[in-house]
């Protein structure tokens, strides 16, 4: 093992789901409480901040879970969000998946536009920013094999946290399909069941 990964493991403490067990960030307090009261399990760890889904690999398996890519786009008007979720080993072609949901176009956001779309900053992002107000113009987008899997990790927007969440708790709890889905697509669209939970 590489000396950094092996201080980073070494900063890795798993504990089960509850305030008492928290850091003192409010966002990640926010979104753990959210959770708690939505009756969605999770299991909690704490690292060194990370930015990239390759960053998270000894914390995967220390949470023994499957990673999830988090890229946030809008399209080119800016009038429409995309939050799509992906293994870590797929490749996400924009343009190709720009031209099966209908847009022209399809590039990242900006920092200042995750800010205030998403209520995090780059190296953050994930499905639980939905626990925040956003947007009704932004889509989730799914792919299928995170959707095959039992567990993801993903981070309650802040990169020095990472929780354990069933994949069924978060489709079926937080999430709801959308009512119109994509066909020829890898990813299944989803929506938020309430616009507002923090």
């Amino acid at each position: 093992m590489k000396g950094n990964e092996k201080k980073q493991q070494e900063n890795l403490c798993i504990t089960a789901g509850s305030e008492e067990n928290l850091s003192g960030k409010e966002t990640e307090q926010s979104i753990c409480r959210t959770l708690t009261e939505m009756e969605i399990p999770f299991q909690i760890i704490h690292h060194p901040p990370v930015y990239t889904s390759a960053d998270c690999t000894e914390i995967e398996k220390t949470l023994q879970t499957s990673g999830c890519k988090n890229l946030f786009l809008r399209n080119s008007s800016g009038a429409s969000w995309y939050l799509l979720l992906l293994s870590p080993e797929e490749k996400a072609d924009l343009k190709t998946i720009a031209a099966q949901i209908g847009e022209k176009r399809l590039s990242f956001a900006s920092a200042e536009e995750m800010k205030a779309i998403l209520h995090t900053e780059p190296g953050a992002a994930s499905i639980l920013c939905l626990c925040y107000e956003t947007t009704e113009n932004l889509h989730i987008l799914i792919h299928r094999k995170i959707l095959e899997t039992e567990t993801i990790g993903c981070h309650p927007c802040v990169n020095t946290a990472s929780l354990k969440i069933t994949v069924r708790d978060l489709t079926e709890k937080l999430l709801e399909p959308a009512p119109v889905q994509h066909s020829g697509i890898s990813f299944f669209e989803y929506r938020k069941k309430s616009q507002r939970l923090i």
